[in-house]
C-alpha cells in the first residue's frame, strides 16, 4: 500500500473545476494508475482526499495498492514548471502499527448512500443509490444504532437496525461514548453535488455513470482498534 500527498495550485484553470466537482478529480484520480483487467478493479481502487487548511492551501490525499503516476495531474492542476511536489511513501508500516485497544482520531470524507431495491431484498435486482440527507442517517451510517435513541422514529431504526453492523464495526474499529452517553465524533462540511450526464459524458470516467447527486459530509471521531 501506498500513500501519497499532491499539493494542487489554485491558480491553474483546471483546479477550480476539479475542486467543484468530486466527480471529475474522482475520474482523475483513477486516469493515475494503469488500467488493470476488469476482474482487479474493485481490488485497486484507489481512496482520495481533498484537504483544503484554513490558509488556502489544497492537498490531494490517495491511499493506492500500487504507486500512482502523477505527471498528467501536475500539468492540470499542479505545478509542471518546478521539480515534482508530490510524495509517495509506503503505507503498510504504519498499518501494521495499527494494535487493538489503541486509541486515534482521524478524519473521513464520504458519500453516504444506501441501496434501495423494488423487489424483495432476496432478489438478484441492483438497488438504486440514495443518498443519506440529515446528519443523524449519515452518522448512522458509519457508527449504525450508537448514533442514535432507543425512541427515535420507526424510518432511521427501519434503515440502520440494531442487528446490522456497521462501517466502524465491519473494518475494525469501534467509536468511544462520552460521558454524557454520546459517541465521539462530529459531523461537519454537509454539502450537495449535483452532477448532470452531459458533465459525467465529458470526463470520461471508467466507472459506472449513473451517479447525480452526491451528499458529502466530513465526519470526525476518535476510535479504539478492534480485533
Amino acid at each position: 500500500m501506498f500513500l501519497t500527498r499532491f499539493l494542487i495550485n489554485r491558480t491553474r484553470p483546471a483546479t477550480q473545476k476539479m475542486l467543484g466537482s468530486p466527480y471529475c478529480l474522482h475520474a482523475a484520480v483513477a486516469g493515475s494508475f494503469p488500467t488493470e483487467e476488469p476482474s482487479h478493479k474493485a481490488s485497486i481502487r484507489p481512496l482520495w482526499r481533498l484537504d483544503i487548511e484554513p490558509t488556502g492551501s489544497a492537498w490531494l490525499y490517495i491511499v493506492s495498492q500500487t504507486e500512482p503516476s502523477l505527471v498528467g495531474l501536475d500539468e492540470q492542476i499542479g505545478f509542471p514548471d518546478q521539480p515534482p511536489t508530490w510524495q509517495t511513501r509506503h503505507y503498510d508500516p504504519f498499518l501494521n502499527s495499527l494494535n487493538e485497544g489503541q486509541l486515534w482520531s482521524f478524519r473521513l470524507v464520504a458519500n453516504p448512500v444506501r441501496a434501495v431495491r423494488k423487489q424483495p431484498r432476496s432478489s438478484d435486482e441492483r438497488g438504486k443509490r440514495l443518498g443519506h440527507t440529515t446528519a443523524t442517517q449519515q452518522l448512522a451510517w458509519l457508527i449504525g444504532q450508537a448514533a442514535y435513541p432507543p425512541d427515535s422514529d420507526s424510518e432511521i431504526r427501519k434503515q440502520f437496525p440494531p442487528p446490522v453492523k456497521s462501517k466502524a464495526a465491519s473494518n475494525g474499529f469501534a467509536i468511544p461514548i462520552d460521558e454524557s452517553d454520546c459517541p465521539r465524533v462530529m459531523v461537519s462540511n454537509r454539502h450537495t453535488h449535483q452532477l448532470s450526464r452531459s458533465v459525467i459524458q465529458r470526463t470520461a470516467s471508467p466507472f459506472p455513470q449513473s451517479v447525480s447527486t452526491g451528499f458529502y459530509v466530513s465526519l470526525t471521531p476518535n476510535y479504539s482498534v478492534q480485533p
